[in-house]
């Protein structure tokens, strides 16, 4: 058997890892500093998107009383509801990425 040489590859035994452009970064780094913080975030932002939508359906009846608004018309205010959420989310993402 051989003994294994002194040099090592970069990265291999200090605990770096290398990037898609060659950078050496620590595995310290690439870790979240805040697991459990996301994870209360992601969560919270579900109960708030549940809430809103319990908050919709409840006032439709209110909604067709004010507005004398048809079947159809309450699946459009939902529906638009939905889409602007959705478009919220998109743009509310993209900054979170960048930030």
């Amino acid at each position: 058997m051989r003994a294994r040489a002194a040099t090592s590859e970069p990265g291999e035994a200090s605990g770096e890892t290398s990037g898609p452009a060659g950078a050496s970064k620590p595995v310290s780094e690439l870790r979240p500093r805040h697991p459990w913080g996301s994870l209360a975030v992601l969560c919270t932002s579900l109960l708030i998107v549940s809430l809103d939508n319990t908050i919709l359906t409840v006032a439709l009846p209110a909604i067709v009383r004010a507005l004398h608004a048809s079947s159809s018309e309450l699946q459009l205010i939902v529906d638009s509801y939905i889409v602007v959420l959705a478009g919220l989310l998109v743009l509310v993402g993209s900054v979170g990425d960048r930030v």
